[in-house]
């Protein structure tokens, strides 16, 4: 990396760097190695993950066909939305007409959050957390009309699969690290948390500062997602 994007010394190994980027996401970040070795670069990314045949037939076999994913547990409980508001934003998808799918992995932390959004609602069409393969994921994620996540794999699984992403961010920059095509449509309180904590803008901090806290995530109103979302169907 340049200078202000090295990390643990590396520099002091190197002979070479990639050009600098202000505010780069990510993505961008490392797609600027490819352009420094030479791989010409696309206008805008492509993935060609191949989906399994069984796992497409399974879908249009067992999962509604209208339906949106909340994958609600990030690895980290801090950075996940709280298990009332997703209840909320599940009725408010159904009563769109559009049913909702729970996805999630096999951890504790997975369980424990669906269970806790299935005890505030009953418009969770079927529960898919810690059932599902990685690639069946990818497939369901694929199916979607579209995605709420915080920051987590799913949110860029779904990237991948040109499926619309709500994502929900607090902690980290979603303009560095959100769902890559989707950035217009996070709900994020990242801005207002740097500011209070910091007292200035993230502008004026290292690029990717965190926020840092437990409660951060609930300045992400159920009204913020509503409003995405709408603006998703309207897309669609």
């Amino acid at each position: 990396f340049d200078y202000k994007r090295s990390r643990e010394c590396h520099s002091l190994f190197i002979n070479e760097r990639i050009a600098p980027r202000q505010h780069a996401h990510v993505l961008e970040g490392f797609m600027g190695f490819a352009e420094t070795l030479g791989v010409p670069l696309l206008a805008a990314p492509k993935w060609t993950i191949r989906l399994l045949d069984e796992d497409i037939a399974w879908i249009d076999k067992t999962l509604p066909a209208k339906y949106a994913v909340i994958s609600p547990a990030a690895s980290n409980a801090e950075r996940n939305w709280l298990p009332e508001r997703y209840a909320q934003i599940a009725d408010y998808i159904s009563a769109q007409g559009i049913d909702v799918i729970l996805c999630g992995g096999p951890s504790a932390l997975d369980q424990q959050t669906s269970d806790a959004i299935m005890s505030h609602t009953n418009n969770i069409s079927q529960n898919l957390v810690g059932q599902t393969t990685l690639i069946r994921l990818l497939a369901v994620l694929n199916k979607a009309l579209f995605v709420i996540a915080p920051d987590t794999g799913p949110a860029h699984m779904a990237t991948t699969q040109g499926t619309p992403v709500v994502g929900l961010y607090a902690h980290s920059n979603p303009k560095r690290t959100g769902p890559y095509n989707s950035l217009d449509t996070t709900a994020s309180a990242y801005d207002t948390c740097i500011q209070h904590q910091f007292g200035k803008s993230w502008r004026a901090l290292p690029w990717g500062k965190r926020a840092i806290g437990t409660q951060l995530m609930h300045e992400i109103s159920v009204g913020q997602v509503k409003t995405l979302i709408q603006k998703v169907l309207h897309r669609l």
